[in-house]
């Protein structure tokens, strides 16, 4: 908008110059129109500069919609952080517990809970161990049936990742989908223990993958 009234108070101003009846000369006509083209040029730069540090703050909000601005989770002690959604549920459990980090969650539908190990051995044989711990005490949680779907291994943040789908049906024809994920940095695992009720899955799945995505570790 601004591009477009300097352009015009320019054109105005070239025409008046070009009709005008004084007694300028061509080398004072031939200065003036030098630095009104230099002005132009100015100000076409500065708009094109506007225009690309619009587009940078758009695409960097690109993993939510503009209803959901995000906010960021820094944990310094176990070195890393996390992007996720404002208007989710956050609860630091830095200071209260060693292993347990964070809860996130939007509500009682769909949520996470971040959490820190450490291991001696390689990656595979944690994720084994892990998943059958886990499966186990969620049958000790409620009956009916629980099992693991798949294992997607990943590079996130130049790190180790894993991610499982585990799909548990209730007893009472409630159906849940957990996704772990799963980062090795070193000799320490941050897991992001992830639960969706089955008939949000679609809306609330792809949060879930952008806040694992979102995974930076700090220096």
């Amino acid at each position: 908008m601004i591009l477009l009234i300097n352009i015009d108070i320019l054109l105005d101003y070239l025409n008046d110059l070009s009709e005008s009846k004084t007694n300028i000369n061509e080398k004072e006509k031939e200065y003036f129109m030098k630095t009104i083209l230099i002005l132009f040029i100015s100000i076409l730069i500065m708009s094109c500069n506007a225009q690309q540090n619009e587009n940078k703050d758009t695409k960097k909000d690109q993993r939510y919609s503009e209803e959901s601005p995000y906010k960021i989770f820094t944990d310094k002690g176990k070195g890393y952080e996390i992007i996720y959604p404002s208007y989710w549920k956050f609860e630091d459990k830095t200071n209260d517990n060693h292993m347990i980090r964070a809860d996130i969650y939007k509500d009682n539908n769909v949520g996470l809970q971040i959490r820190w190990y450490s291991i001696s051995g390689v990656f595979n044989g944690f994720i084994d161990s892990y998943i059958q711990s886990f499966i186990q005490e969620m049958q000790g949680h409620w009956k009916g049936s629980i099992k693991e779907e798949k294992r997607e291994f990943k590079t996130i943040a130049g790190k180790e990742a894993c991610w499982v789908w585990i799909y548990a049906e209730k007893e009472n024809g409630e159906r849940w989908l957990f996704k772990e994920y799963l980062y090795k940095n070193g000799t320490n695992i941050i897991a992001f223990q992830s639960g969706v009720l089955r008939i949000y899955q679609d809306t609330y799945e792809k949060e879930l993958d952008a806040i694992a995505n979102s995974m930076k570790f700090l220096k």
